[in-house]
């Protein structure tokens, strides 16, 4: 593998991410496998769904049968709060508003119905918490918390164990 490849597994690979490769994406999900989605675009205005009438263009059929397990959920990152509630009529369980504003993210909130999660992500610091946790979302996610951690190197090697040199 080349760039920033890495090795990764997947019950389904659905190709494009399109209406048809949505719609499978979601089926494919709410049967209960694990769904990765290749697309050639390297970022999401890049691709021809975000031009499309609608934004995110998936079925709008959502049989409950489905659903493989209480368990399954389905996450749908969006850039926007009008996204957020599309997403949400096609049945997303968890929206997450990413990279938005805390008034995009409270005006999201509004837009979605009570038993869909939404979640705050992308750009977030420690000291912003207190202005999203006023929005009304449910989870704030920061990066910063892992991607900007010192890091500790330690051992546990006493010196007498059989892989000592």
């Amino acid at each position: 593998m080349t760039g920033n490849a890495k090795a990764t597994w997947a019950d389904v690979l659905v190709v494009g991410s399109g209406i048809a490769g949505c719609s499978a994406a979601f089926a494919a999900a709410r049967a209960g496998a694990n769904v990765l989605v290749a697309t050639k675009a390297t970022r999401p205005e890049n691709a021809a769904t975000h031009w499309a009438q609608g934004g995110i263009a998936v079925t709008r059929d959502k049989p409950e049968s489905l659903r493989a397990s209480f368990a399954t959920k389905i996450e749908v990152e969006v850039e926007g709060p009008i996204d957020g509630e599309r997403a949400a009529e096609v049945g997303a369980d968890i929206v997450l508003l990413d990279n938005c504003s805390p008034a995009e993210v409270e005006r999201g909130v509004e837009l979605l119905p009570d038993e869909v999660l939404a979640e705050a992500s992308g750009g977030i610091e420690i000291e912003d918490v207190p202005v999203y946790t006023e929005t009304g979302v449910d989870v704030i996610s920061m990066g910063s918390l892992t991607h900007s951690a010192r890091s500790l190197d330690f051992s546990f090697r006493t010196g007498r164990g059989r892989f000592d040199s």
